[in-house]
């Protein structure tokens, strides 16, 4: 069940820039994992699908570097700030109540806002000159210090990116999502239009943030559980590089439609599961999911006792699963091409 959660999320990642966080967290939390622990092992593991999902958009220089900078510099401040914030509340339910109705407002409004610009998209194509550059709005280079982004193609003020990269960091420490959910629709209203390099330079802010918020969440709240980070990731390694060979196949438009329905089904989840809370034990055995770790008591103690030795551990075990998937696909891609060029050179 784990490795097929994290799948479908590294599917949505790949393929939308949304973020599994979405998807994963919820329906942790509806599987008996206690919020914080689902929202800081989700981000530990987002770090290796985002790290993959970056390098296939790298490879085809679908990412502005200058413009992932400046967010990720807000973006490190604000991942701080919320892991300390939620390490600082000793009260479960006041946890459980922010992380919860935090996914609610957020993909609320972040969903209305990609649906408005995914709307705005569709009809450009559909118009007289589809072939048009839509425009960034004006006002983002009204404020001070304007810098020219070549990749993106706009000029905009210093200060947008960096306060973008304040809220996305914030929410993807506290809720386990923020760079699908809050910045991708955010550069995309920025931007004036959906494009590969919004999604590429979203992966690219993603992999450095989720990084830090990780290694504050094992350091300040000792909430990361490695092994149910182990298999998210064998199903998320899988599912995001299908996901970004999806993304290039679906116009964008479609792409933006899709994440919003996505959105608003992960709400109606969550108010489900807030109303009655009953509702998913048809369809999911409720069994205890508290603690993975208790199974392996040499890992708890090494969480409790080392946490900076254990924080190195759960994110040296993202990123090199993630290089060593893309090695062996490579491998494999790299075999499969010469048996065709060999049976080419026979006929």
């Amino acid at each position: 069940m784990l490795i097929a959660i994290g799948f479908i999320g590294g599917i949505f990642t790949g393929m939308l820039g949304i973020g599994g966080g979405i998807f994963i967290t919820p329906l942790l939390i509806v599987m008996g994992v206690p919020p914080i622990i689902a929202v800081a092992s989700q981000v530990n593991c987002m770090i290796g699908i985002t790290f993959i999902g970056f390098l296939n958009y790298q490879q085809k220089h679908d990412v502005d570097v200058k413009l992932g900078l400046l967010i990720i510099s807000g973006g490190l401040l604000g991942a701080y700030y919320g892991v300390t914030l939620l390490s600082s509340i000793h009260n479960a339910s006041v946890v459980n109540f922010i992380i919860n109705y935090g996914y609610i407002i957020t993909l609320g409004v972040m969903g209305m806002v990609l649906l408005g610009q995914s709307l705005k998209n569709l009809k450009r194509i559909n118009s007289a000159n589809p072939e048009r550059t839509p425009l960034p709005p004006s006002w983002v280079t009204a404020l001070p210090l304007v810098v020219s982004l070549e990749r993106t193609r706009i000029r905009i003020s210093f200060f947008i990116p960096i306060a973008a990269g304040i809220v996305n960091g914030i929410l993807i420490s506290i809720l386990g999502m923020g760079s699908g959910v809050f910045l991708m629709p955010t550069l995309t209203y920025i931007v004036g239009r959906l494009s590969p390099v919004i999604y590429g330079t979203t992966l690219m802010t993603s992999v450095v943030i989720t990084l830090w918020s990780t290694w504050t969440h094992v350091i300040h709240a000792g909430s990361v559980d490695i092994i149910l980070v182990f298999f998210l990731l064998i199903g998320g390694l899988t599912g995001g590089q299908l996901g970004v060979r999806f993304s290039y196949l679906m116009p964008r438009p479609y792409l933006g439609f899709t994440a919003v329905g996505i959105m608003f089904l992960v709400i109606i989840e969550l108010l489900t599961l807030k109303f009655s809370p009953n509702f998913f034990e048809r369809f999911l055995s409720q069994s205890d999911l508290s603690g993975p770790l208790s199974t392996f008591p040499s890992v708890v103690i090494l969480a409790k006792e080392d946490p900076y030795i254990y924080g190195i551990l759960s994110i040296g075990m993202a990123i090199s699963l993630a290089l060593l998937f893309k090695k062996s696909l490579n491998f494999i891609e790299k075999l499969l091409y010469s048996k065709k060029t060999i049976d080419s050179s026979l006929k």
